[in-house]
């Protein structure tokens, strides 16, 4: 690793391969101390998906670096779909991950074994919940000592979902979809704000602003999370950033459980004419969480591939 950095810190930009690592560079004006010209930031993965690290030179410092290097992030609905690819990308970036879900504890356990039991563990809570919510905080402070990122992923549609649902439905979806993001949210802050710092990204939707008649209750969710979102981001200020993100239509479980017909009809809707894959969405939920958006707060950051300029 040595040469690697030395052959760096010299300047070189037509690195390929260099000690068997994969080398990718971007000549930045003014990146990390890079002038026109320079190589400015280089990302280097040792390509094993879900185990690797994803790591950028710092031409400064001369070292390599991880986005969320030291950080422990906590997200939830996450053995799956948008909250799996995004507990693997945390991890490659550096991050010590807490794995939840409150079904498929099997599927979420692959996710930590993937990313190995050293920098993850999961823990089974239903997060609308607020005695499972304050154990699964607690469990994650007694195992990693701090919370650095929280990601209220969890979230569901529950049928029938327009406006003649019945109550029970519509409060299963309203405690699903928004208050366990409120619970999550004011057990963490006070660890964050104690702590120096944090970051809050919460998954919304475009429904939440467009709205959409067959999944009233939960487009009413996600509207209300994204004022929520608002919200939070002016009261936690300045210790804690809170944003969200707002997909359409995303290639998870849910989406594919609308049918080839519904799919084809949000495809056909959307201007990139393609559905989003999950790791998409949580590349989005990293930049958020990480330092590259340190100056962003109340930002609801839609990731539809214009779907919504319809």
């Amino acid at each position: 690793m040595a040469e690697l950095v030395d052959a760096l810190a010299s300047g070189a930009s037509d690195l390929q391969q260099v000690m068997g690592v994969r080398v990718s560079l971007w000549a930045h004006k003014e990146i990390r101390g890079g002038g026109a010209g320079r190589v400015s930031e280089v990302n280097v993965s040792d390509g094993f998906e879900g185990k690797n690290s994803s790591r950028y030179f710092d031409f400064e410092k001369r070292e390599f670096f991880m986005r969320l290097e030291n950080k422990v992030a906590l997200i939830t609905g996450s053995s799956r779909g948008i909250g799996k690819a995004t507990a693997f990308l945390f991890a490659k970036e550096g991050a010590k991950v807490v794995v939840n879900c409150e079904k498929q504890p099997s599927e979420a356990q692959k996710v930590v074994e993937t990313i190995g039991v050293s920098n993850a563990f999961f823990m089974e809570a239903d997060v609308s919940k607020e005695d499972n919510v304050k154990q699964l905080v607690a469990e994650t402070i007694k195992k990693f000592g701090k919370i650095d990122i929280l990601v209220n992923n969890a979230g569901a549609i529950f049928r029938p979902g327009d406006w003649k649902s019945d109550l029970e439905t519509w409060r299963k979806t309203i405690d699903t979809d928004l208050t366990s993001a409120w619970l999550m949210t004011r057990e963490v802050a006070p660890i964050m704000l104690k702590n120096g710092g944090g970051s809050i990204v919460n998954l919304v939707s475009v429904y939440g602003f467009l709205g959409a008649a067959a999944v009233l209750a939960y487009t009413s969710a996600k509207g209300g999370l994204i004022t929520m979102t608002k919200s939070f981001a002016k009261e936690l200020a300045p210790t804690i950033r809170v944003n969200a993100i707002a997909p359409s239509n995303v290639m998870t479980d849910m989406t594919k459980g609308a049918g080839k017909e519904l799919i084809e009809s949000f495809r056909q809707q959307t201007p990139l004419k393609r559905i989003a894959k999950p790791d998409e969405i949580a590349r989005a939920i990293l930049f958020l969480a990480s330092n590259d958006a340190s100056y962003i707060t109340g930002e609801i950051l839609v990731v539809d591939g214009g779907y919504s300029l319809k």
